[in-house]
């Protein structure tokens, strides 16, 4: 048995959505806030794994990409394994 495939962005699972597709429900990919009003919507959902170079682009040190393919957002990174930034002067 296969684990559950889930939205990058939003956490849904594919099964749910496949599912919702023609009902006059279909899940979207967005956040909502505290209040149920909606923070954040997406054109679509987002299967697929991280390349290195999106990584890369959100600070991730290239050694250790392969360690964050499927993570949601930059909060799940290490310290240790993000480019460090330069004090300002």
């Amino acid at each position: 048995m296969s684990a559950a495939i889930e939205c990058l962005q939003c956490g849904e699972r594919q099964e749910a959505i496949r599912a919702s597709q023609g009902t006059q429900n279909p899940i979207f990919c967005a956040g909502v806030d505290y209040f149920g009003e909606t923070d954040w919507e997406a054109d679509r959902h987002r299967f697929r794994d991280r390349s290195d170079r999106e990584l890369v682009r959100m600070g991730v040190l290239p050694e250790y990409t392969h360690l964050y393919r499927r993570i949601k957002s930059r909060y799940e990174i290490a310290d240790d394994h993000m480019v460090e930034k330069e004090a300002s002067a």
